[in-house]
């Protein structure tokens, strides 16, 4: 007799167990689908804008590392010296 109640009291417990895990399921379950819905299309945002100062930096590092190069290649040289001189010629007439 005591094994059936023994028993008796196990199958409950499940029972229990049981309906504790579909509730728990259900809010894990609407848990994952308001992380969807929601957050995911903010982060997607934030990585976007993340995405382009990649680039914006990217190119500033470029930029700095080649103008100092520029006044070396042929004829551009020439453009920069011709235009500073006459920038900075005046003729003194008394």
């Amino acid at each position: 007799m005591a094994s059936t109640k023994d028993n008796q009291r196990k199958i409950e417990q499940i029972e229990r167990d049981v309906v504790k895990l579909g509730t728990d399921v259900a809010v894990v379950k609407n848990d994952i689908k308001t992380i969807k819905d929601n957050h995911l299309a903010h982060i997607e945002k934030n990585m976007q804008k993340l995405d382009y100062r990649m680039w914006w930096v990217l190119g500033l590092l470029v930029a700095s590392v080649v103008s100092p190069f520029l006044p070396f290649i042929k004829g551009y040289g020439r453009i920069i010296r011709r235009s500073t001189f006459r920038q900075s010629y005046i003729p003194f007439h008394i």
